[in-house]
């Protein structure tokens, strides 16, 4: 009933699935978030766009009250991320980023014009994060804007099966991609 609640919640689903790969003994490493939205920027901007956790934008802990929360089996109240937590993150997760925007323009889609990959936007006037980035444990997180679905090109584009089917099979290349040139990267631990 509350857009705020709601992006709470989804921080705690986000991680309270983390949590379940863990216990399967899925390495965290292979684990990713991948969000994927469609924008809604000035009609003039097209194309896809990727954010991820800037480490400068993350916080250390995630504690929300509420009866609402406690009732969810998803609720943890003691969620902590160390800095070096967070830095390891932004630098996964901006690499992803960057495949996925390598992989769409292989893939002749659209991309947004500047910069592409950002570890932050503004709302009113502010740098922010949105809030399943800014507190996902996983340590590959990203939120992917395939398009801009005020712009009439982006919207129409985005009805047409084949364009969805182009933008599953990147977003799939790019996860190979992300693997096979961050390897080392990936296993440092």
């Amino acid at each position: 009933r509350n857009a705020r609640t709601a992006a709470n919640m989804r921080v705690y689903l986000v991680n309270h699935i983390f949590y379940k790969l863990k216990k399967k003994k899925i390495p965290k490493e292979n684990i990713i978030f991948m969000s994927i939205h469609g924008d809604a920027l000035h009609s003039s901007l097209r194309g896809a766009m990727v954010y991820y956790p800037d480490p400068r934008f993350r916080k250390t802990r995630f504690r929300i009250r509420g009866s609402v929360y406690k009732k969810r089996k998803e609720y943890d109240s003691k969620l902590r991320f160390a800095n070096s937590e967070n830095k390891r993150s932004g630098a996964l997760s901006r690499s992803l980023g960057n495949s996925v925007i390598g992989s769409f323009r292989k893939f002749g889609l659209p991309t947004h014009h500047g910069r592409t990959v950002r570890g932050y936007f503004y709302r009113r006037g502010k740098k922010s994060l949105p809030a399943v980035l800014r507190y996902s444990k996983v340590p590959t997180s990203i939120l992917v804007e395939v398009a801009n679905l005020k712009n009439h090109k982006d919207r129409r584009s985005l009805l047409k099966p084949v364009t969805r089917q182009k933008m599953a099979e990147a977003l799939v290349y790019s996860i190979s991609q992300h693997y096979q040139e961050n390897e080392a990267l990936i296993a440092k631990r």
